[in-house]
Order: C-alpha cells, then structure tokens, then sequence
C-alpha cells in the first residue's frame, strides 16, 4: 500500500520516538511489579532524552491496543498501524478503500478486523459500514459490507461503540445511534463466521462496550452517564442488569465501569472510576459466581487521585498521574517513575493497554501514546 510522504514522515518520527522508550530499562525509572516485596525504581541517567511518542499523521491517535511484549497496533488519522519490533518500525496495514476507520480489534497476534465506511463504489453506491478480516496481520483483507438488511441509513450511525471476537469465528459489532447525550441507543451486530456476514440481534439496553468470556457469556457497561453494567447468557440476545455496591464514603459520587474479565473457572474483576466533587479515585471488584454478583476487592481502592485502569489474565492494573509522575499499581505492588514530558496539565491519560506487569502502553488526550517497559 502507498503511503503519503508526509505520513511516511509522521511515521519515521513516532518509530524514533518509541524506539526511544525502548531503552526506557537504561534511561527512565524502571518498574519492577513482580514478585518483589519492594517496588524497585532506578533513576533516569537522562530523562530530557526521553520523547513521547507522537500522533502519526496529520491527526490525533484515536485508539491502540499492545498485544503481546513489542507487538501492536495504533489507529489514527484512518491508517491502521502495526509493530512488532517495540515501535522501531511501523506498518501500514489499512485496508483497502477504507475512507474512515471506525474501529479495530485484534484478538491475537494474526486475527483482526477493522470497521470502516467504504468508498463509493464507481457506479454511485451509497456508502454503508463494511468489516475487514485478516488472518495474517494486516498483510491482507478480506472485505465484507453489512447488508441494509442489517443496518438502517449510514446517517443513523453514530460510530462504533465496541467489536469483540471470542475466537477466529465469533464476534459482535456495536454501532452507536446518533442521539442527545441523554440516551444511548444501538445496533448489535453478530458474526459466526469471521465478520463476513452479520445478523441483526435484539435491541440492546445501550449502545456500551462489550467483553466476552465466551460465545454465550458477556457482559457490556455503558449507559448515557457510562455507569451502568448489564449481562447475557445467550450470546447478546437478552441482556440483565447487575449492581454493584458503591465504596463506603462514596454513595454520592459518579462512577464509572469497564468491562468485566471473567475466567472459565468463574473468577472476575472489573476495575471503575470515582468522580466526586472533591476527589476522584480508582476500586477494583471481584466475583466468584461468573460475573452475576460483584464485591469490591479487599484494600484494591486506590489512594486519592485521577487515573486509568486496565486488565491482564483477570489482573488488574492502575496508573494515576500526579504532575510529571506516574505510579503503577498492580496486585503484586507499587512502583512510581517521573516523566518530565508527559505533563498532566497538557492532556488527559485516556487509554491504557497492559499484556502483563511489566509491558503496557498508554494513551493522553494530548495524542501522545507512551509505552512503558521493565
């Protein structure tokens, strides 16, 4: 695929920026979360030469996703981008005639897809959403439109809420319907087949954001105010709302929900955010029942301060931001490192994308995507 010389520019500079935060071991502090009962940092020998990683393109990043320690991808400026070298390199692997990528989602190393709106064809026709698979890393796609039986006019279509794959063969697609930000309406979506062909399931509770442990057993949190969490047991037919009990102390704040992590064994956490008036924070819950009921996890709320969670093999990772200085919580410890050049004051941390304690990526408002390393 082509790529314009002033993207292949955009490029060159995000691959020097990352590769940059590949000697994070030897220039910045070092988080050491594993079995040590310390958190070990070591100090920058020099911090200055450390840079964000910046937006590819002429755009802001909109999403990314590490899959595995030095392997990745980033979307922005509608290219779909990939690493598999800890960012010396980047790919651009974006489908063919996509005008507006909407989404991505990769379920490993091989498997993904891509949701975009599709040129015109030369004859005229209406553009619509089409799904993109590939099996080979974005090397190439195969193309599938969803049929207007599925979905209604293209002007009806806010974006993409979620797509998720359980494996190479199932998969659900949530469009979000353009509405006040009173409501949340949408369109589920589900494949058996790849993402070639798409069927039309009831009427969810919101357009929110799915995760499932398997074919039959999901779970989606969103809502107008993103603080509601529902269940399914047949695959996104029918959906139950669960609640979970708010902090001591906190029955009058915001709080907001990921999607829950659920094992085979019925083990779960889910990770949420507190906004209160006068402080904001991050608690953790576990369930033992497959996800039908949620306890807040013993001494897992974290200390005062705004942040972003994310989960690895049902563990949970907090990063709060505080000045130029990030901390890392985990089950297994705390460490904390200062990163001069990501100043909280320019931008928000949005995104965080951990495969274990050790490897993660984050994403700021700011469109500067940093990666953390051990």
């Amino acid at each position: 695929m082509h790529i314009p010389s002033s993207l292949r520019h955009r490029i060159s500079q995000l691959a020097s920026a990352v590769a940059a935060f590949a000697t994070l071991p030897l220039m910045l502090s070092v988080f050491c979360t594993g079995p040590l009962a310390s958190p070990l940092v070591a100090q920058s020998q020099s911090a200055a030469a450390i840079s964000p990683t910046q937006s590819p393109g002429s755009g802001r990043i909109e999403d990314m996703k590490l899959i595995s320690p030095g392997t990745g991808w980033v979307l922005a400026s509608d290219h779909l981008l990939w690493t598999s070298d800890n960012g010396a390199n980047w790919a651009d692997i974006t489908p063919p005639s996509a005008q507006n990528i909407l989404a991505a989602f990769f379920s490993d190393k091989q498997h993904g897809w891509a949701v975009f709106t599709p040129q015109n064809d030369d004859n005229g026709e209406e553009a619509t959403i089409a799904v993109a698979s590939t099996t080979n890393s974005g090397q190439s796609w195969e193309i599938s439109k969803i049929g207007s039986d599925a979905l209604p006019r293209i002007e009806g279509i806010g974006g993409v809420s979620s797509i998720f794959f359980t494996d190479p063969e199932n998969g659900w697609l949530m469009l979000r319907l353009v509405s006040s930000s009173n409501f949340s309406f949408g369109i589920l979506l589900k494949t058996a087949d790849g993402g070639i062909a798409w069927t039309r399931m009831p009427t969810p509770p919101a357009a929110g954001t799915l995760h499932f442990a398997s074919n039959q057993a999901g779970w989606m949190t969103g809502g107008p105010a993103n603080d509601e969490i529902w269940s399914t047991s047949d695959g996104g037919t029918s959906w139950t709302s669960r609640s979970l009990p708010k902090p001591t102390g906190e029955a009058q704040c915001e709080i907001r929900y990921s999607p829950p992590h659920v094992t085979s064994d019925a083990n779960g956490v889910l990770a949420a955010t507190i906004d209160c008036s006068d402080h904001s924070a991050l608690v953790d819950y576990a369930s033992q029942d497959g996800g039908l009921s949620w306890h807040i996890s013993a001494d897992q709320t974290i200390s005062r301060g705004h942040g972003i969670s994310d989960i690895f093999d049902n563990h949970v990772v907090h990063i709060l931001t505080s000045g130029t200085g990030l901390t890392t919580q985990t089950t297994n410890g705390t460490a904390s490192a200062r990163v001069p050049e990501l100043d909280r004051s320019a931008g928000t941390l949005t995104h965080a994308s951990f495969v274990d304690n050790h490897n993660g990526w984050l994403l700021y408002s700011t469109t500067t995507c940093a990666r953390l390393r051990d």
